[in-house]
C-alpha cells in the first residue's frame, strides 16, 4: 500500500501553469476552477537573523474544506506562486479506500478527473471554514482515517514521520475559502506548532545532523480531525529534520511549557518515590552535533524558557570563538 501512496503524491508534481498577482495573492489555472490563495508564512522568534521566513521552492501545504475528508487540496509552492490539485478518496478494491489523482501517459490531468474536480467545486457549499497543514520534510502521503468504517479524518504523512524525526510543522484551523464565477479563493493565516533552533556555520551536505535531549516534543506529520487538527508526536525522537538556512543549520521541536507537556512515556519511567514539583519539566538542554564520520560535538545550557514560534540561535563548533563553548 505504502508503494501505491508513494505513487500517488509523486504523480501531483504534475500540475498546470500559475501567475502571480500583488502582494501575497497568487493564482492557479486549469480547466475546472482558478484557485487563489493568500497566505503568508510566519518566522520564527523577533531576531531578525532567524531564517526559514518566507515560502520555499517545493514548499507543500494540505488543505480540507468544510470537513469534507473525501477530497484533500494539495498545494505546492514553485517559488513564485502556488499551484493546486485536488486528491479524491477512491474505493481501489473490495474495503479498501485511497486517495488519488489520475493522470495519463504525459503526467498531464486525465478528463476524468478534471470533470470530477469542476463537478466538486460547482457543488461545495460557495463560501465555508478550512484547516491547513505544512509540513517541512514535505509530503509522502494522505491516508483516510476510520472509525468503525466511518469516515473521520485525514492524515497527513510526511518524509520526516516516516524517518521518524521532527520537523517545522505549521497549522491553519480558521482559514476560510470561497467560490465565485468560477474562482477558489482560499485565505490562510499559518501558525507555527514549534520552535527554531539554529547551529551557525554547519552544512547539510557535510553529514552534520543535529539531537536535543531536554524538555521539548518532536512532531512529524498530522492529522485533520473534525475537532481541529492534531499534530503526530515522534516518541523518543531525538534527532529534527535539519534545514539548510544560509550557513547554519535549523532543527524544529515543540518546547515544553509546563508539565502537561511531558509525554505520558516519560511519566512511567520516572523512579519511584520521586517528587513530583509544578517545574519538574524545566529539565537541562543537551545538544549534540556528528557527521557520518564520527566526529561529536556537544553543549549543555541550563533550562531556558522558549514560546512556540520562538527562535534559538546559537554558535556552532567552528564558529569562530566559539570551539570551547562545545566537548
Amino acid at each position: 500500500m505504502k508503494k501505491i501512496f508513494f505513487a500517488l503524491a509523486a504523480l501531483m508534481l504534475a500540475f498546470t501553469g500559475c501567475g502571480l498577482e500583488d502582494g501575497n495573492t497568487q493564482t492557479n489555472e486549469n480547466k475546472a476552477v482558478k484557485v487563489v490563495v493568500n497566505m503568508d508564512k510566519p518566522g520564527f522568534g523577533e531576531d531578525t537573523r532567524a531564517p526559514r521566513q518566507g515560502w520555499e521552492d517545493g514548499d507543500v501545504v494540505g488543505i480540507i474544506l468544510n470537513n469534507d475528508f473525501e477530497h484533500v487540496l494539495y498545494l505546492t509552492y514553485s517559488g513564485t506562486a502556488w499551484e493546486s490539485e485536488s486528491f479524491f478518496l477512491t474505493e481501489v478494491g473490495p474495503g479498501m479506500k485511497v486517495y488519488t489523482y489520475d493522470e495519463d501517459d504525459e503526467g498531464n490531468p486525465t478528463p476524468a478527473h478534471e470533470a470530477q474536480k469542476a463537478h466538486y467545486f460547482s457543488n461545495i457549499n460557495p463560501s465555508g471554514n478550512l484547516k491547513a497543514i505544512y509540513c517541512s520534510s514535505g509530503l509522502s502521503y494522505f491516508d483516510p482515517i476510520f472509525e468503525d468504517d466511518e469516515l473521520v479524518g485525514t492524515q497527513y504523512l510526511s518524509i520526516a514521520s516516516e524517518d521518524g524525526i521532527g520537523e517545522c510543522i505549521m497549522t491553519c484551523e480558521d482559514g476560510t475559502y470561497s467560490v465565485s464565477e468560477g474562482v477558489l479563493t482560499l485565505n490562510i493565516t499559518m501558525k507555527p506548532q514549534v520552535a527554531q533552533y539554529t547551529i551557525r556555520n554547519l552544512n547539510v551536505e557535510d553529514g552534520w545532523n543535529i539531537s536535543i535531549h531536554g524538555p521539548i516534543n518532536f512532531y512529524a506529520g498530522a492529522c485533520f480531525t473534525e475537532g481541529g487538527i492534531v499534530l503526530t508526536p515522534i516518541e523518543r525522537a531525538l534527532y529534527g529534520y535539519p534545514h539548510q538556512n544560509g550557513n547554519d543549520i535549523s532543527i524544529f521541536a515543540a518546547p515544553w511549557q509546563s508539565n502537561a507537556d511531558i509525554p505520558n512515556f516519560m511519566w512511567e519511567e520516572l523512579p519511584p518515590g520521586m517528587p513530583i514539583t509544578e517545574d519538574l519539566y524545566k529539565l537541562l538542554y543537551v545538544f549534540t552535533v556528528h557527521d557520518e564520520d564520527a566526529n561529536w560535538f556537544e553543549r549543555e545550557f541550563d533550562y531556558k524558557e522558549v514560546k512556540i514560534g520562538g527562535a534559538v540561535i546559537m554558535d556552532g563548533p567552528f564558529t569562530e570563538g566559539a570551539e570551547s563553548k562545545w566537548e
